[in-house]
């Protein structure tokens, strides 16, 4: 799908319920997210910001998989948050290196998404394009492109939707 039929179809997906044509209503938008934002209706976005949220916790986990767990449930606190109702909703995920980073489970988003509220992860290209301005250790390992990669691999190639060259 490109972007003007995703576009369109969130548009019409604002409207009113909408089953999902294929899968799920579980996109990954790779392109500038505040063009996303303003191209839908703004009452129907809602924006988890992962960063602001990670930011927010007050536990410090020492471990990969101690993160995992506590922004794991962080995330589902904020889904259970969300408002339920009838009206349409769309959910955009912004900060999702931190997905990757730690390899949460994206089931917690899976079990929102219905005809009335739909998952947009959404990827900057500033985040994956992004160049250095000094050469990193040897001992560091950079992959700008873990979060769509990780995302792909959870979602599959039929909810991209990539603004961005490739």
């Amino acid at each position: 799908m490109n972007q003007e039929e995703f576009l369109d179809l969130l548009r019409r997906f604002a409207e009113r319920p909408m089953p999902a044509l294929g899968g799920r209503h579980v996109y990954l938008w790779h392109g500038d997210v505040a063009f996303l934002r303003r191209a839908l209706p703004g009452h129907t976005v809602r924006v988890l910001d992962l960063h602001a949220l990670a930011a927010s916790l007050s536990q410090s986990p020492g471990s990969i998989d101690g993160a995992r767990r506590v922004l794991l449930r962080a995330i589902r606190s904020q889904i259970a948050d969300l408002p339920s109702s009838d009206h349409q909703q769309v959910l955009v995920v912004t900060g999702c290196d931190l997905l990757s980073r730690y390899r949460v489970p994206l089931g917690s988003f899976f079990e929102i998404v219905s005809e009335c509220t739909a998952v947009v992860f959404a990827v900057s290209p500033a985040e994956t394009y992004f160049q250095l301005t000094e050469p990193l250790p040897e001992y560091v390992s950079l992959n700008p492109h873990a979060p769509l990669d990780y995302l792909r691999g959870a979602l599959g190639e039929g909810a991209v939707i990539a603004t961005a060259e490739e």
